[in-house]
This record gives C-alpha cells, structure tokens and sequence, in this order.
C-alpha cells in the first residue's frame, strides 16, 4: 500500500507501551484498481482511544484525516482535522489539551528519507499550506504547561508567510511570536520566562527565569543571487538568566581551571547578564559567529555551526574570567598596547579558549581547551 496507508499504525504502535494490551479495528474501501480510497480506524489501548477517518487521492496520496476525538495518554485531549486540496493543506487541532512533550525534541541525525523503497513520498506541506492550534493547555517537558495555547502558521514550502503564537505559562510568564509580511519578512519570539521554557522545550532543568528574545530576517529574493542569501538570519537575545547543575558547563569550566566559578553551578547558580547570538541558516546549516556571554563572574564568546540534517555541532570560543575586576576592560583601555592585548570584543588577554564538536545532544560530546 501507499506510504499514507502506514502512517496512522505506525504512529500509534510507536506509542504503545510494551506488553500492553492493544486493539486496532480497520475498516477500508476500495476504489479502480483496488486502491484505498478511504479508510476508518479505531484504536484503543489502556493509554486511551483514537478514531477517525482517512481519504487517499487515485494516487494514493493522504487528502484528508479526521480525528474527532484523540484521548490518549495523560495529556492528550483533542480533535484533528485536516483536509489536502490542489490550494493548500489546511490542518486545524482544537480541544483541551495537547501533549508537546516531543516538540523540538531531538532529532534522529541520520540524514535519510523516511520512505521505503517502492513507496512514493509525499510531503503534506511542500506547497502552500496553513496550520492552527487552539487549545486550553499545551503540555511541554518536565510538568512545564501553557495554558491557553494559540498558534497559527501559514507559508509555502519552506517559505513561512505568516505566525502569530501565544500563551501563558501555569507559573506565571508568558510566550508570543509573530511575523511582518513584507519584501523582508521579519519574525520574532519573547518570553519573559526563559527558564520554563527550557525546561518545557529542551529539557534543561539548571536554566532559571532570563528574558528570550529571537529576532529572524528572511531576505528578499531577486535582489541577488539566491545561492549568496542565506534563507535565513537572526539573533537570540538573553537577559538575566541563571545557570545551575549543567554538565556540559561544569566540565568545561573544570577543564579551564576556573574551580572557584565552576563551584557556583552546585550552589546558587551562575549568573549571566546578557546574551547574544547572531546567526544565519542556509540549507538547514546554522552558522553562529561573534557570539557573547557576559555575567558578573565570567565572559564568553563562541563561533562556529549546527549542521541539522547531520545532527552535529561544532564551536569554539573563549572564556574569560571576572572575578569582580574586569582586568580585560582595564587593558583594553590602555591606547594602543591595549588595541593589541584585547582584539575582539568580548575577549582579552586573560583567558581560556575552548573547542567543542560533536552530536548535538551530547553536550559533552569532544571537548578541548587551552590557555592563552
């Protein structure tokens, strides 16, 4: 059968738990040719019950899935629908909760399409298309919810042509995003809460409070080469965010002999003042450069990439310790020894430069560093 045909029982199956006890009744109606033109599905477990309906195209293809009624899990209560014209697919999830525990989960890496051989791929969202969500709660990592819970998105392909995004958190905070059409559409994401949302989104417990803002450019086209225009560009923002029990952070402050600063991510936590990471995207490689940290204790400046499609991250930067005097500030002042001694911003003479590469989400993966 097509590869759509697959999709809904795998999916589910996928979340069943092993060595439970599970049913699934299909009933299938057959067209010319004996293709699938439709088919309905119910599927119960001890997680819950699915069931709803799906139409195929003479092709194959998926056009249309209804799920009136999704109970499944702790966190799952919802309807979907969605509905695939020569237009547009249009997909519209309402209800009153919606578990997002996998968003921006991590990735497989393996670089490989996930259709089979002799099954046609279709991607529902290669053409125009738009997505909404309206719900009562969305349920994120580590207990982490928002509630209520609103996000519209609409584009073509790869291209996002409008976004708006909305939400409180339980413990106080909120999230908003939106996009400005124009010959240079401009989008931008805020939280006043950055701390939650790690936790919610990437499971980083050692992150408290910190004000995100993401601002991201996508350039016009036909002004030049489309191959010289990175398909996207930005910078994340962060203020007043508190570091605590991170591994990754405490390894490398270890291997830099930075003991004394190290100490404060099992106590109070490291504090960083201000963050700032420009960056650009092309063929979904983000490259980041002249990045910054700053805090009363410790500076920081990294460059380097994230290859997503291969699941790696290579950086490489400096750390620069405080310790209440900013002996970098003080030599950089000096006229002219002081424009030798210090050449980049956020960096000086005292400090410790670092290396890291690796899978992304071994954020221990191969790590070196040195003294300058």
């Amino acid at each position: 059968p097509p590869r759509s045909t697959l999709f809904p029982y795998t999916t589910l199956f996928r979340s069943k738990a092993p060595g439970t006890a599970a049913k699934a009744d299909v009933a299938v109606t057959f067209g010319t040719n004996d293709t699938i033109r439709s088919e309905g599905i119910e599927f119960t477990s001890l997680a819950g019950t699915i069931g709803g309906s799906l139409t195929y195209a003479p092709d194959g293809t998926l056009v249309g899935l209804d799920l009136p009624s999704v109970r499944y899990g702790p966190a799952n209560d919802f309807s979907l629908h969605l509905k695939r014209t020569a237009s547009a697919t249009v997909v519209s999830i309402r209800g009153h909760s919606l578990d997002g525990s996998a968003i921006a989960h991590e990735g497989t890496g393996t670089g490989q399409s996930s259709a089979q051989p002799g099954q046609p791929h279709q991607d529902l969202f290669a053409g125009p298309f738009d997505v909404s969500a309206k719900l009562d709660r969305l349920v994120l990592r580590n207990g982490v919810t928002v509630q209520p819970f609103s996000v519209a998105v609409a584009g073509d392909g790869s291209r996002l042509t409008a976004m708006s995004v909305g939400g409180n958190f339980v413990h106080g905070g909120s999230v908003a995003g939106s996009l400005v059409p124009g010959a240079v559409r401009r989008a931008s994401f805020s939280t006043n809460d950055a701390g939650q949302l790690a936790r919610g989104l990437l499971g980083l417990n050692g992150v408290r409070d910190g004000k995100l803002a993401v601002a991201v450019a996508f350039p016009a086209r036909g002004t030049s080469d489309p191959a010289d225009l990175p398909d996207f560009e930005g910078t994340v923002s962060v203020e007043d965010v508190t570091i605590q029990n991170q591994p990754f952070v405490a390894r490398l402050l270890s291997m830099a002999s930075f003991a004394g600063i190290g100490n404060l991510l099992q106590g109070s936590g490291l504090r960083i003042s201000h963050v700032e990471v420009p960056f650009s995207s092309k063929n979904e490689i983000i490259t980041v450069h002249d990045a910054i940290a700053s805090g009363p204790t410790i500076g920081m400046t990294a460059d380097g990439y994230v290859d997503r499609p291969a699941n790696q991250v290579a950086l490489k930067g400096s750390l620069i310790p405080v310790l209440g005097v900013d002996f970098n500030k003080i030599l950089g002042a000096i006229p002219i020894v002081g424009n030798l001694l210090v050449s980049r911003k956020g960096e000086g003479i005292l400090g410790v430069t670092y290396s890291m590469t690796g899978r992304s989400e071994e954020h221990t993966s191969e790590l070196q560093s040195h003294h300058d």
